[in-house]
Parts: structure tokens; C-alpha cells; sequence
């Protein structure tokens, strides 16, 4: 049993004690804890199904055991308190606020272990989690009127506005728990099976607007999740495909970001999207090329942008945009200054 290796500094400090706890604990029994906990479920159960105050006050008693190991397996064991918290994660369109964050927070802390991710599955916990992302991301949807309209002439048309126009507002609550859905799905995801579900869930339409978000955290987790997404032909294909999906687009205005862990991860997955060919052509058509003579600078991401400017410049239209950028010195001054890096030799060899 072990903490997962993304887990969110938030959590780190409670959990990865509870599971080094857990992991050195005797096999020896406490009936007097055994006892207390089944009082203390029993209890938290039965709030589950009372009012909404009552029912946040049952899910926070819950969430104060999962800090002692003792009780930490005992809760995801126990089936009844597991299959009610899935239940009111799955009426988060009717919950409040808290008490959709207090369920992430639980759900989020038993994902961090790798033994227990099957009993989340069981729950359909994955599923849940998208439905909650899906949710939140309908209430945070604005439309952008347009300015050369009347406001009153905007309220007629505003129901016919195009998908470009519209743009997403996120409050910090909103922030908070698009963090917890996203860091669940991610820990998950390191299981293929359990990832290739979620892409055909809709998952990578969900992402796009995700890294609209403010926060850092948010949007890490959420390029996490594309990265690994970017490896399966399934995502290549929607995003060269569905016209609606502006993953790409989003992608390389985040190397923009002042910060390297950004830029890093964003790399990376246009990286792995540029081996799809109509991937390749929305990368090159989005992308500013004279960025990447900057990225090249970055030793981070240096080898992953020659390996990526060697995919574009299979086209005659990139290799023109890569020479009016001005690259060419930097490529010169690279290649005599080369580190020994086979990959990197690859990239440059090619280019």
C-alpha cells in the first residue's frame, strides 16, 4: 500500500501519515476501536439521509476518521457508508456547495492509495466525478455578446451565439472543487483500462474548458490528465475532429504561462498529439512558431520542442514559418553546444 505519487499538497500531510500509520500497524485488533468506529458510522450513516446540514455533519465525523489509521480501511471497506457517499455525490446538481467539496475531499483521499482504487471503481466513482466537472462547468458557461450590439439586440440573439463566443467564469468555490473531480480522475487514470473509460466519457470535451481556470493547481492537474490522454489514437482523432473541442487551441496560449511546470506538461502533450498528422496541423496552425525558438532555451523542455518542431517541419509550410522566425541561430547555437542526449541528438539530427 502506497500514496500516490501526485498526490496534492493539501493532503500529503494528513493521509501519507494515515497510510505510514497503516502500513506499520500490527495485525492485532483494537475491539475498542472496532467497536467506536461502528458506533461512529452507524451514526454518520444515519445523518446521510437526513437534512442537508445533518447530512454535511456526517460526511465531515467520516472525514475526521480517514486521519487515523485505524479507521482509514475501515471506511472504504464498509459498503453501505461508501455506496450513500456515492449516492449524494451523484445528486451534486441538488447538494451544496460544502457538501459536494467535503464528498471530493473524501473520495480525493482514498484515490491517493493505490489498493483502494478498485473499490472506487466499484462506485463508479470516476463517473461521478466527470458528472460532477460536467455540472460545474455548465453553471461557470457565459456568452460573450457582441459589442456591436444593442444590449437589448444581444438578449434576442443570445441563445444563437456560436461556440466560439462563449467563455467560461469560474468562482474560487468552483476552482476548489473542479481541483478535487480533476485530482480523483487523474489518480485513477494511471490505470489504462480505467482511463480509456473515461475518454469515451467525454473526457477530453471536459478538459478544454478546465484550463480556463485561475488556479495553477487546476490547470496541472488538468494537463496531467491530457498528457495522459494524448498517448491513445481515441483523443487524437476527437480533437482533429470534433470542431467544438479547442483543447489545441487552449494548449498553445498556455505556453504563454510564466510557469515552467506549465509549459513543461503543455509540451509534452502537443509532443504526443503532433505523431497524429491532423493533430499536427491544428498544432501549426495555432502555435506561434517563434515561441518555440523560446522554448528552446528552456533545457526543461528543450527536447520535447526540437521533437515537436521536427514533426511540424514535415510540412513546407511549417519549415517556412520556422525559418521566417528567425530559429535557425538558436538551432546552430544548440547543435554546437549539444549536451549528450540521445533524444535530444534525435531531435536536432532530424530538424
Amino acid at each position: 500500500m502506497h500514496l500516490h505519487p501526485r498526490a496534492p499538497e493539501e493532503w500529503t500531510g494528513d493521509v501519507e501519515n494515515t497510510i505510514s500509520d497503516l502500513c506499520n500497524r500490527s495485525g492485532n485488533s483494537d475491539n475498542n476501536a472496532s467497536e467506536y468506529f461502528d458506533q461512529v458510522a452507524e451514526e454518520s450513516l444515519n445523518l446521510l439521509y437526513q437534512g442537508d446540514g445533518q447530512k454535511l455533519k456526517g460526511i465531515n465525523t467520516v472525514l475526521k476518521l480517514c486521519r487515523d489509521a485505524r479507521f482509514f480501511e475501515e471506511i472504504i471497506q464498509n459498503h453501505q457508508l461508501m455506496s450513500a457517499f456515492a449516492r449524494l455525490f451523484g445528486e451534486s446538481e441538488n447538494l451544496p456547495t460544502d457538501m459536494s467539496f467535503a464528498l471530493g475531499k473524501l473520495f480525493l483521499a482514498f484515490s491517493l492509495v493505490e489498493n483502494f482504487k478498485q473499490i472506487l471503481s466499484s462506485h463508479r466513482v470516476g463517473a461521478l466525478a466527470l458528472g460532477v466537472i460536467s455540472l460545474e462547468l455548465k453553471r461557470a458557461l457565459h456568452r460573450r455578446p457582441d459589442p456591436t450590439l444593442s444590449s437589448d439586440d444581444a438578449m434576442e440573439t443570445n441563445s444563437q451565439v456560436d461556440l466560439p463566443t462563449r467563455y467560461y467564469s469560474f468562482s474560487k468555490k468552483q476552482e476548489r472543487i473542479l481541483f478535487l473531480c480533476l485530482s480523483i480522475l487523474d489518480n485513477l487514470a494511471d490505470d489504462m483500462a480505467v482511463l480509456r473509460k473515461m475518454i469515451k466519457k467525454s473526457l477530453i470535451s471536459l478538459l478544454a474548458p478546465c484550463l480556463q481556470q485561475k488556479s495553477i493547481d487546476s490547470i496541472l492537474v488538468t494537463l496531467s490528465l491530457l498528457k495522459k490522454a494524448s498517448i491513445f489514437e481515441e483523443t487524437a482523432t476527437e480533437l482533429s475532429t470534433n470542431t467544438n473541442c479547442s483543447v489545441i487551441s487552449e494548449l498553445t496560449l498556455l505556453l504563454n504561462k510564466p510557469h515552467i511546470e506549465i509549459v513543461e506538461e503543455v509540451t509534452a502533450t502537443l509532443f504526443n498529439l503532433s505523431f497524429h498528422q491532423d493533430c499536427a496541423n491544428l498544432i501549426s496552425a495555432e502555435i506561434d512558431h517563434s515561441m518555440l525558438g523560446t522554448l528552446l532555451q528552456e533545457p526543461s523542455v528543450c527536447t520535447h520542442t526540437l521533437q515537436l518542431m521536427y514533426h511540424l517541419s514535415s510540412r513546407d509550410e511549417d519549415r517556412q514559418k520556422l525559418f521566417e522566425a528567425g530559429i535557425l541561430p538558436d538551432l546552430l547555437d544548440l547543435f554546437q553546444h549539444i549536451p549528450s542526449s540521445q533524444e535530444l541528438g534525435k531531435g536536432i539530427s532530424g530538424l
